[in-house]
């Protein structure tokens, strides 16, 4: 997966294409972390707040936490392993 001049590797198509509810997960949280965000998010149709001016303007550290955070419970999701609560 290339964002912007960065990688991340093993990112499978299943990984890309798994949804919820109907909406492909990885696909939607790029969504709320774009610079343009033109359609309200989740197919809501109210008006975009104001507060959704307020936002980087760039790519945040954090942003790569997430995304890694996120692969790797899909990637536990079609792996077939469940966590327990310690």
């Amino acid at each position: 997966m290339r964002i912007g001049s960065g990688t991340i590797e093993n990112v499978t198509a299943k990984m890309w294409e798994y949804e919820v509810s109907g909406k492909q997960i990885v696909k939607q949280w790029f969504s709320y972390r774009r610079l343009h965000r033109e359609k309200p998010p989740m197919g809501d149709k109210r008006p975009p707040s104001e507060l959704m001016k307020i936002q980087a303007e760039g790519w945040l550290p954090e942003y790569t936490d997430d995304l890694i955070d996120l692969l790797n419970v899909l990637v536990w999701q079609h792996s077939g392993v469940v966590c327990a609560p310690e």
